[in-house]
């Protein structure tokens, strides 16, 4: 918004005598509230000269009003603001995830939301620059084939002297699981009468194919058994 001051009215008699100019100088400084607004840097003090010349030949007197070649003078404020990153990555091995999607909140229950944060291939999303203030990010969406591991909203605060820098925190979620175990059940066909212990042991025909730790089972007629589990987890599944 432009406006301006009350009108000054100058007169022949404010110029020195023996002159055809005179100078006057005023300063313009922002009245700054109390409280003061937070993360506001208010306009610095600005001096504005007003210049009045007489003309002997035409006998008119002009005005001219300046601030270094501006008028009227420039006021800026500027409102200090930040950005909020995130950095997803696997519990596991570290790996970054990307496809997170993180909510930014402006209150403690989570109810206001004040942007979305999504995580690319490095792990990493950041908010839109945000003011100065207090804000919650909580996880709202894990990555395909992986779980939150907190669903705790994490506090973080962009503060009054913040020069647009990103604050980031790092998450970590846990990757889908799945247990299977593969059971053998032994028949002994011709005998009404059979002791002996049988061995069995389970390999894998591929070199894709997960084997347990316990890959061994004994049996003896008749009896049914499991070998160990196994556990498989969504990156078993090929990409596509």
């Amino acid at each position: 918004q432009t406006g301006e001051f009350g009108t000054v009215t100058y007169s022949y008699s404010d110029i020195a005598a023996g002159k055809d100019t005179q100078t006057f100088t005023y300063t313009v400084t922002e009245t700054v509230p109390q409280p003061s607004m937070q993360g506001m840097t208010y306009a610095e003090p600005q001096d504005v000269t007003v210049t009045l010349h007489w003309d002997s030949k035409t006998e008119e007197l002009t005005v001219t009003v300046s601030n270094d070649g501006k008028n009227p003078v420039e006021l800026t404020n500027t409102y200090n603001s930040g950005k909020l990153g995130v950095n997803k990555k696997d519990s596991a091995n570290g790996n970054p995830l990307a496809g997170a999607e993180f909510t930014v909140y402006s209150d403690l229950a989570c109810t206001e939301t004040v942007d979305t944060i999504t995580t690319n291939a490095s792990g990493f999303g950041e908010s839109k620059a945000l003011p100065v203030g207090t804000y919650y990010v909580k996880e709202t969406k894990a990555p395909e084939g992986y779980e939150i591991d907190n669903e705790d909203a994490y506090e973080m605060e962009i503060v009054a002297d913040s020069t647009g820098e990103t604050l980031s925190y790092t998450f970590t979620d846990t990757e889908k699981t799945v247990e299977a175990r593969i059971g053998a059940k032994k028949t002994v066909v011709g005998l009404t009468s059979d002791t002996t212990t049988y061995t069995f042991t389970l390999t894998a025909k591929d070199g894709n194919t997960l084997v347990p730790a316990d890959n061994t089972l004994e049996l003896t007629a008749d009896q049914t058994g499991e070998f160990g589990t196994v556990t498989y987890s969504y990156s078993d599944i090929a990409a596509g």
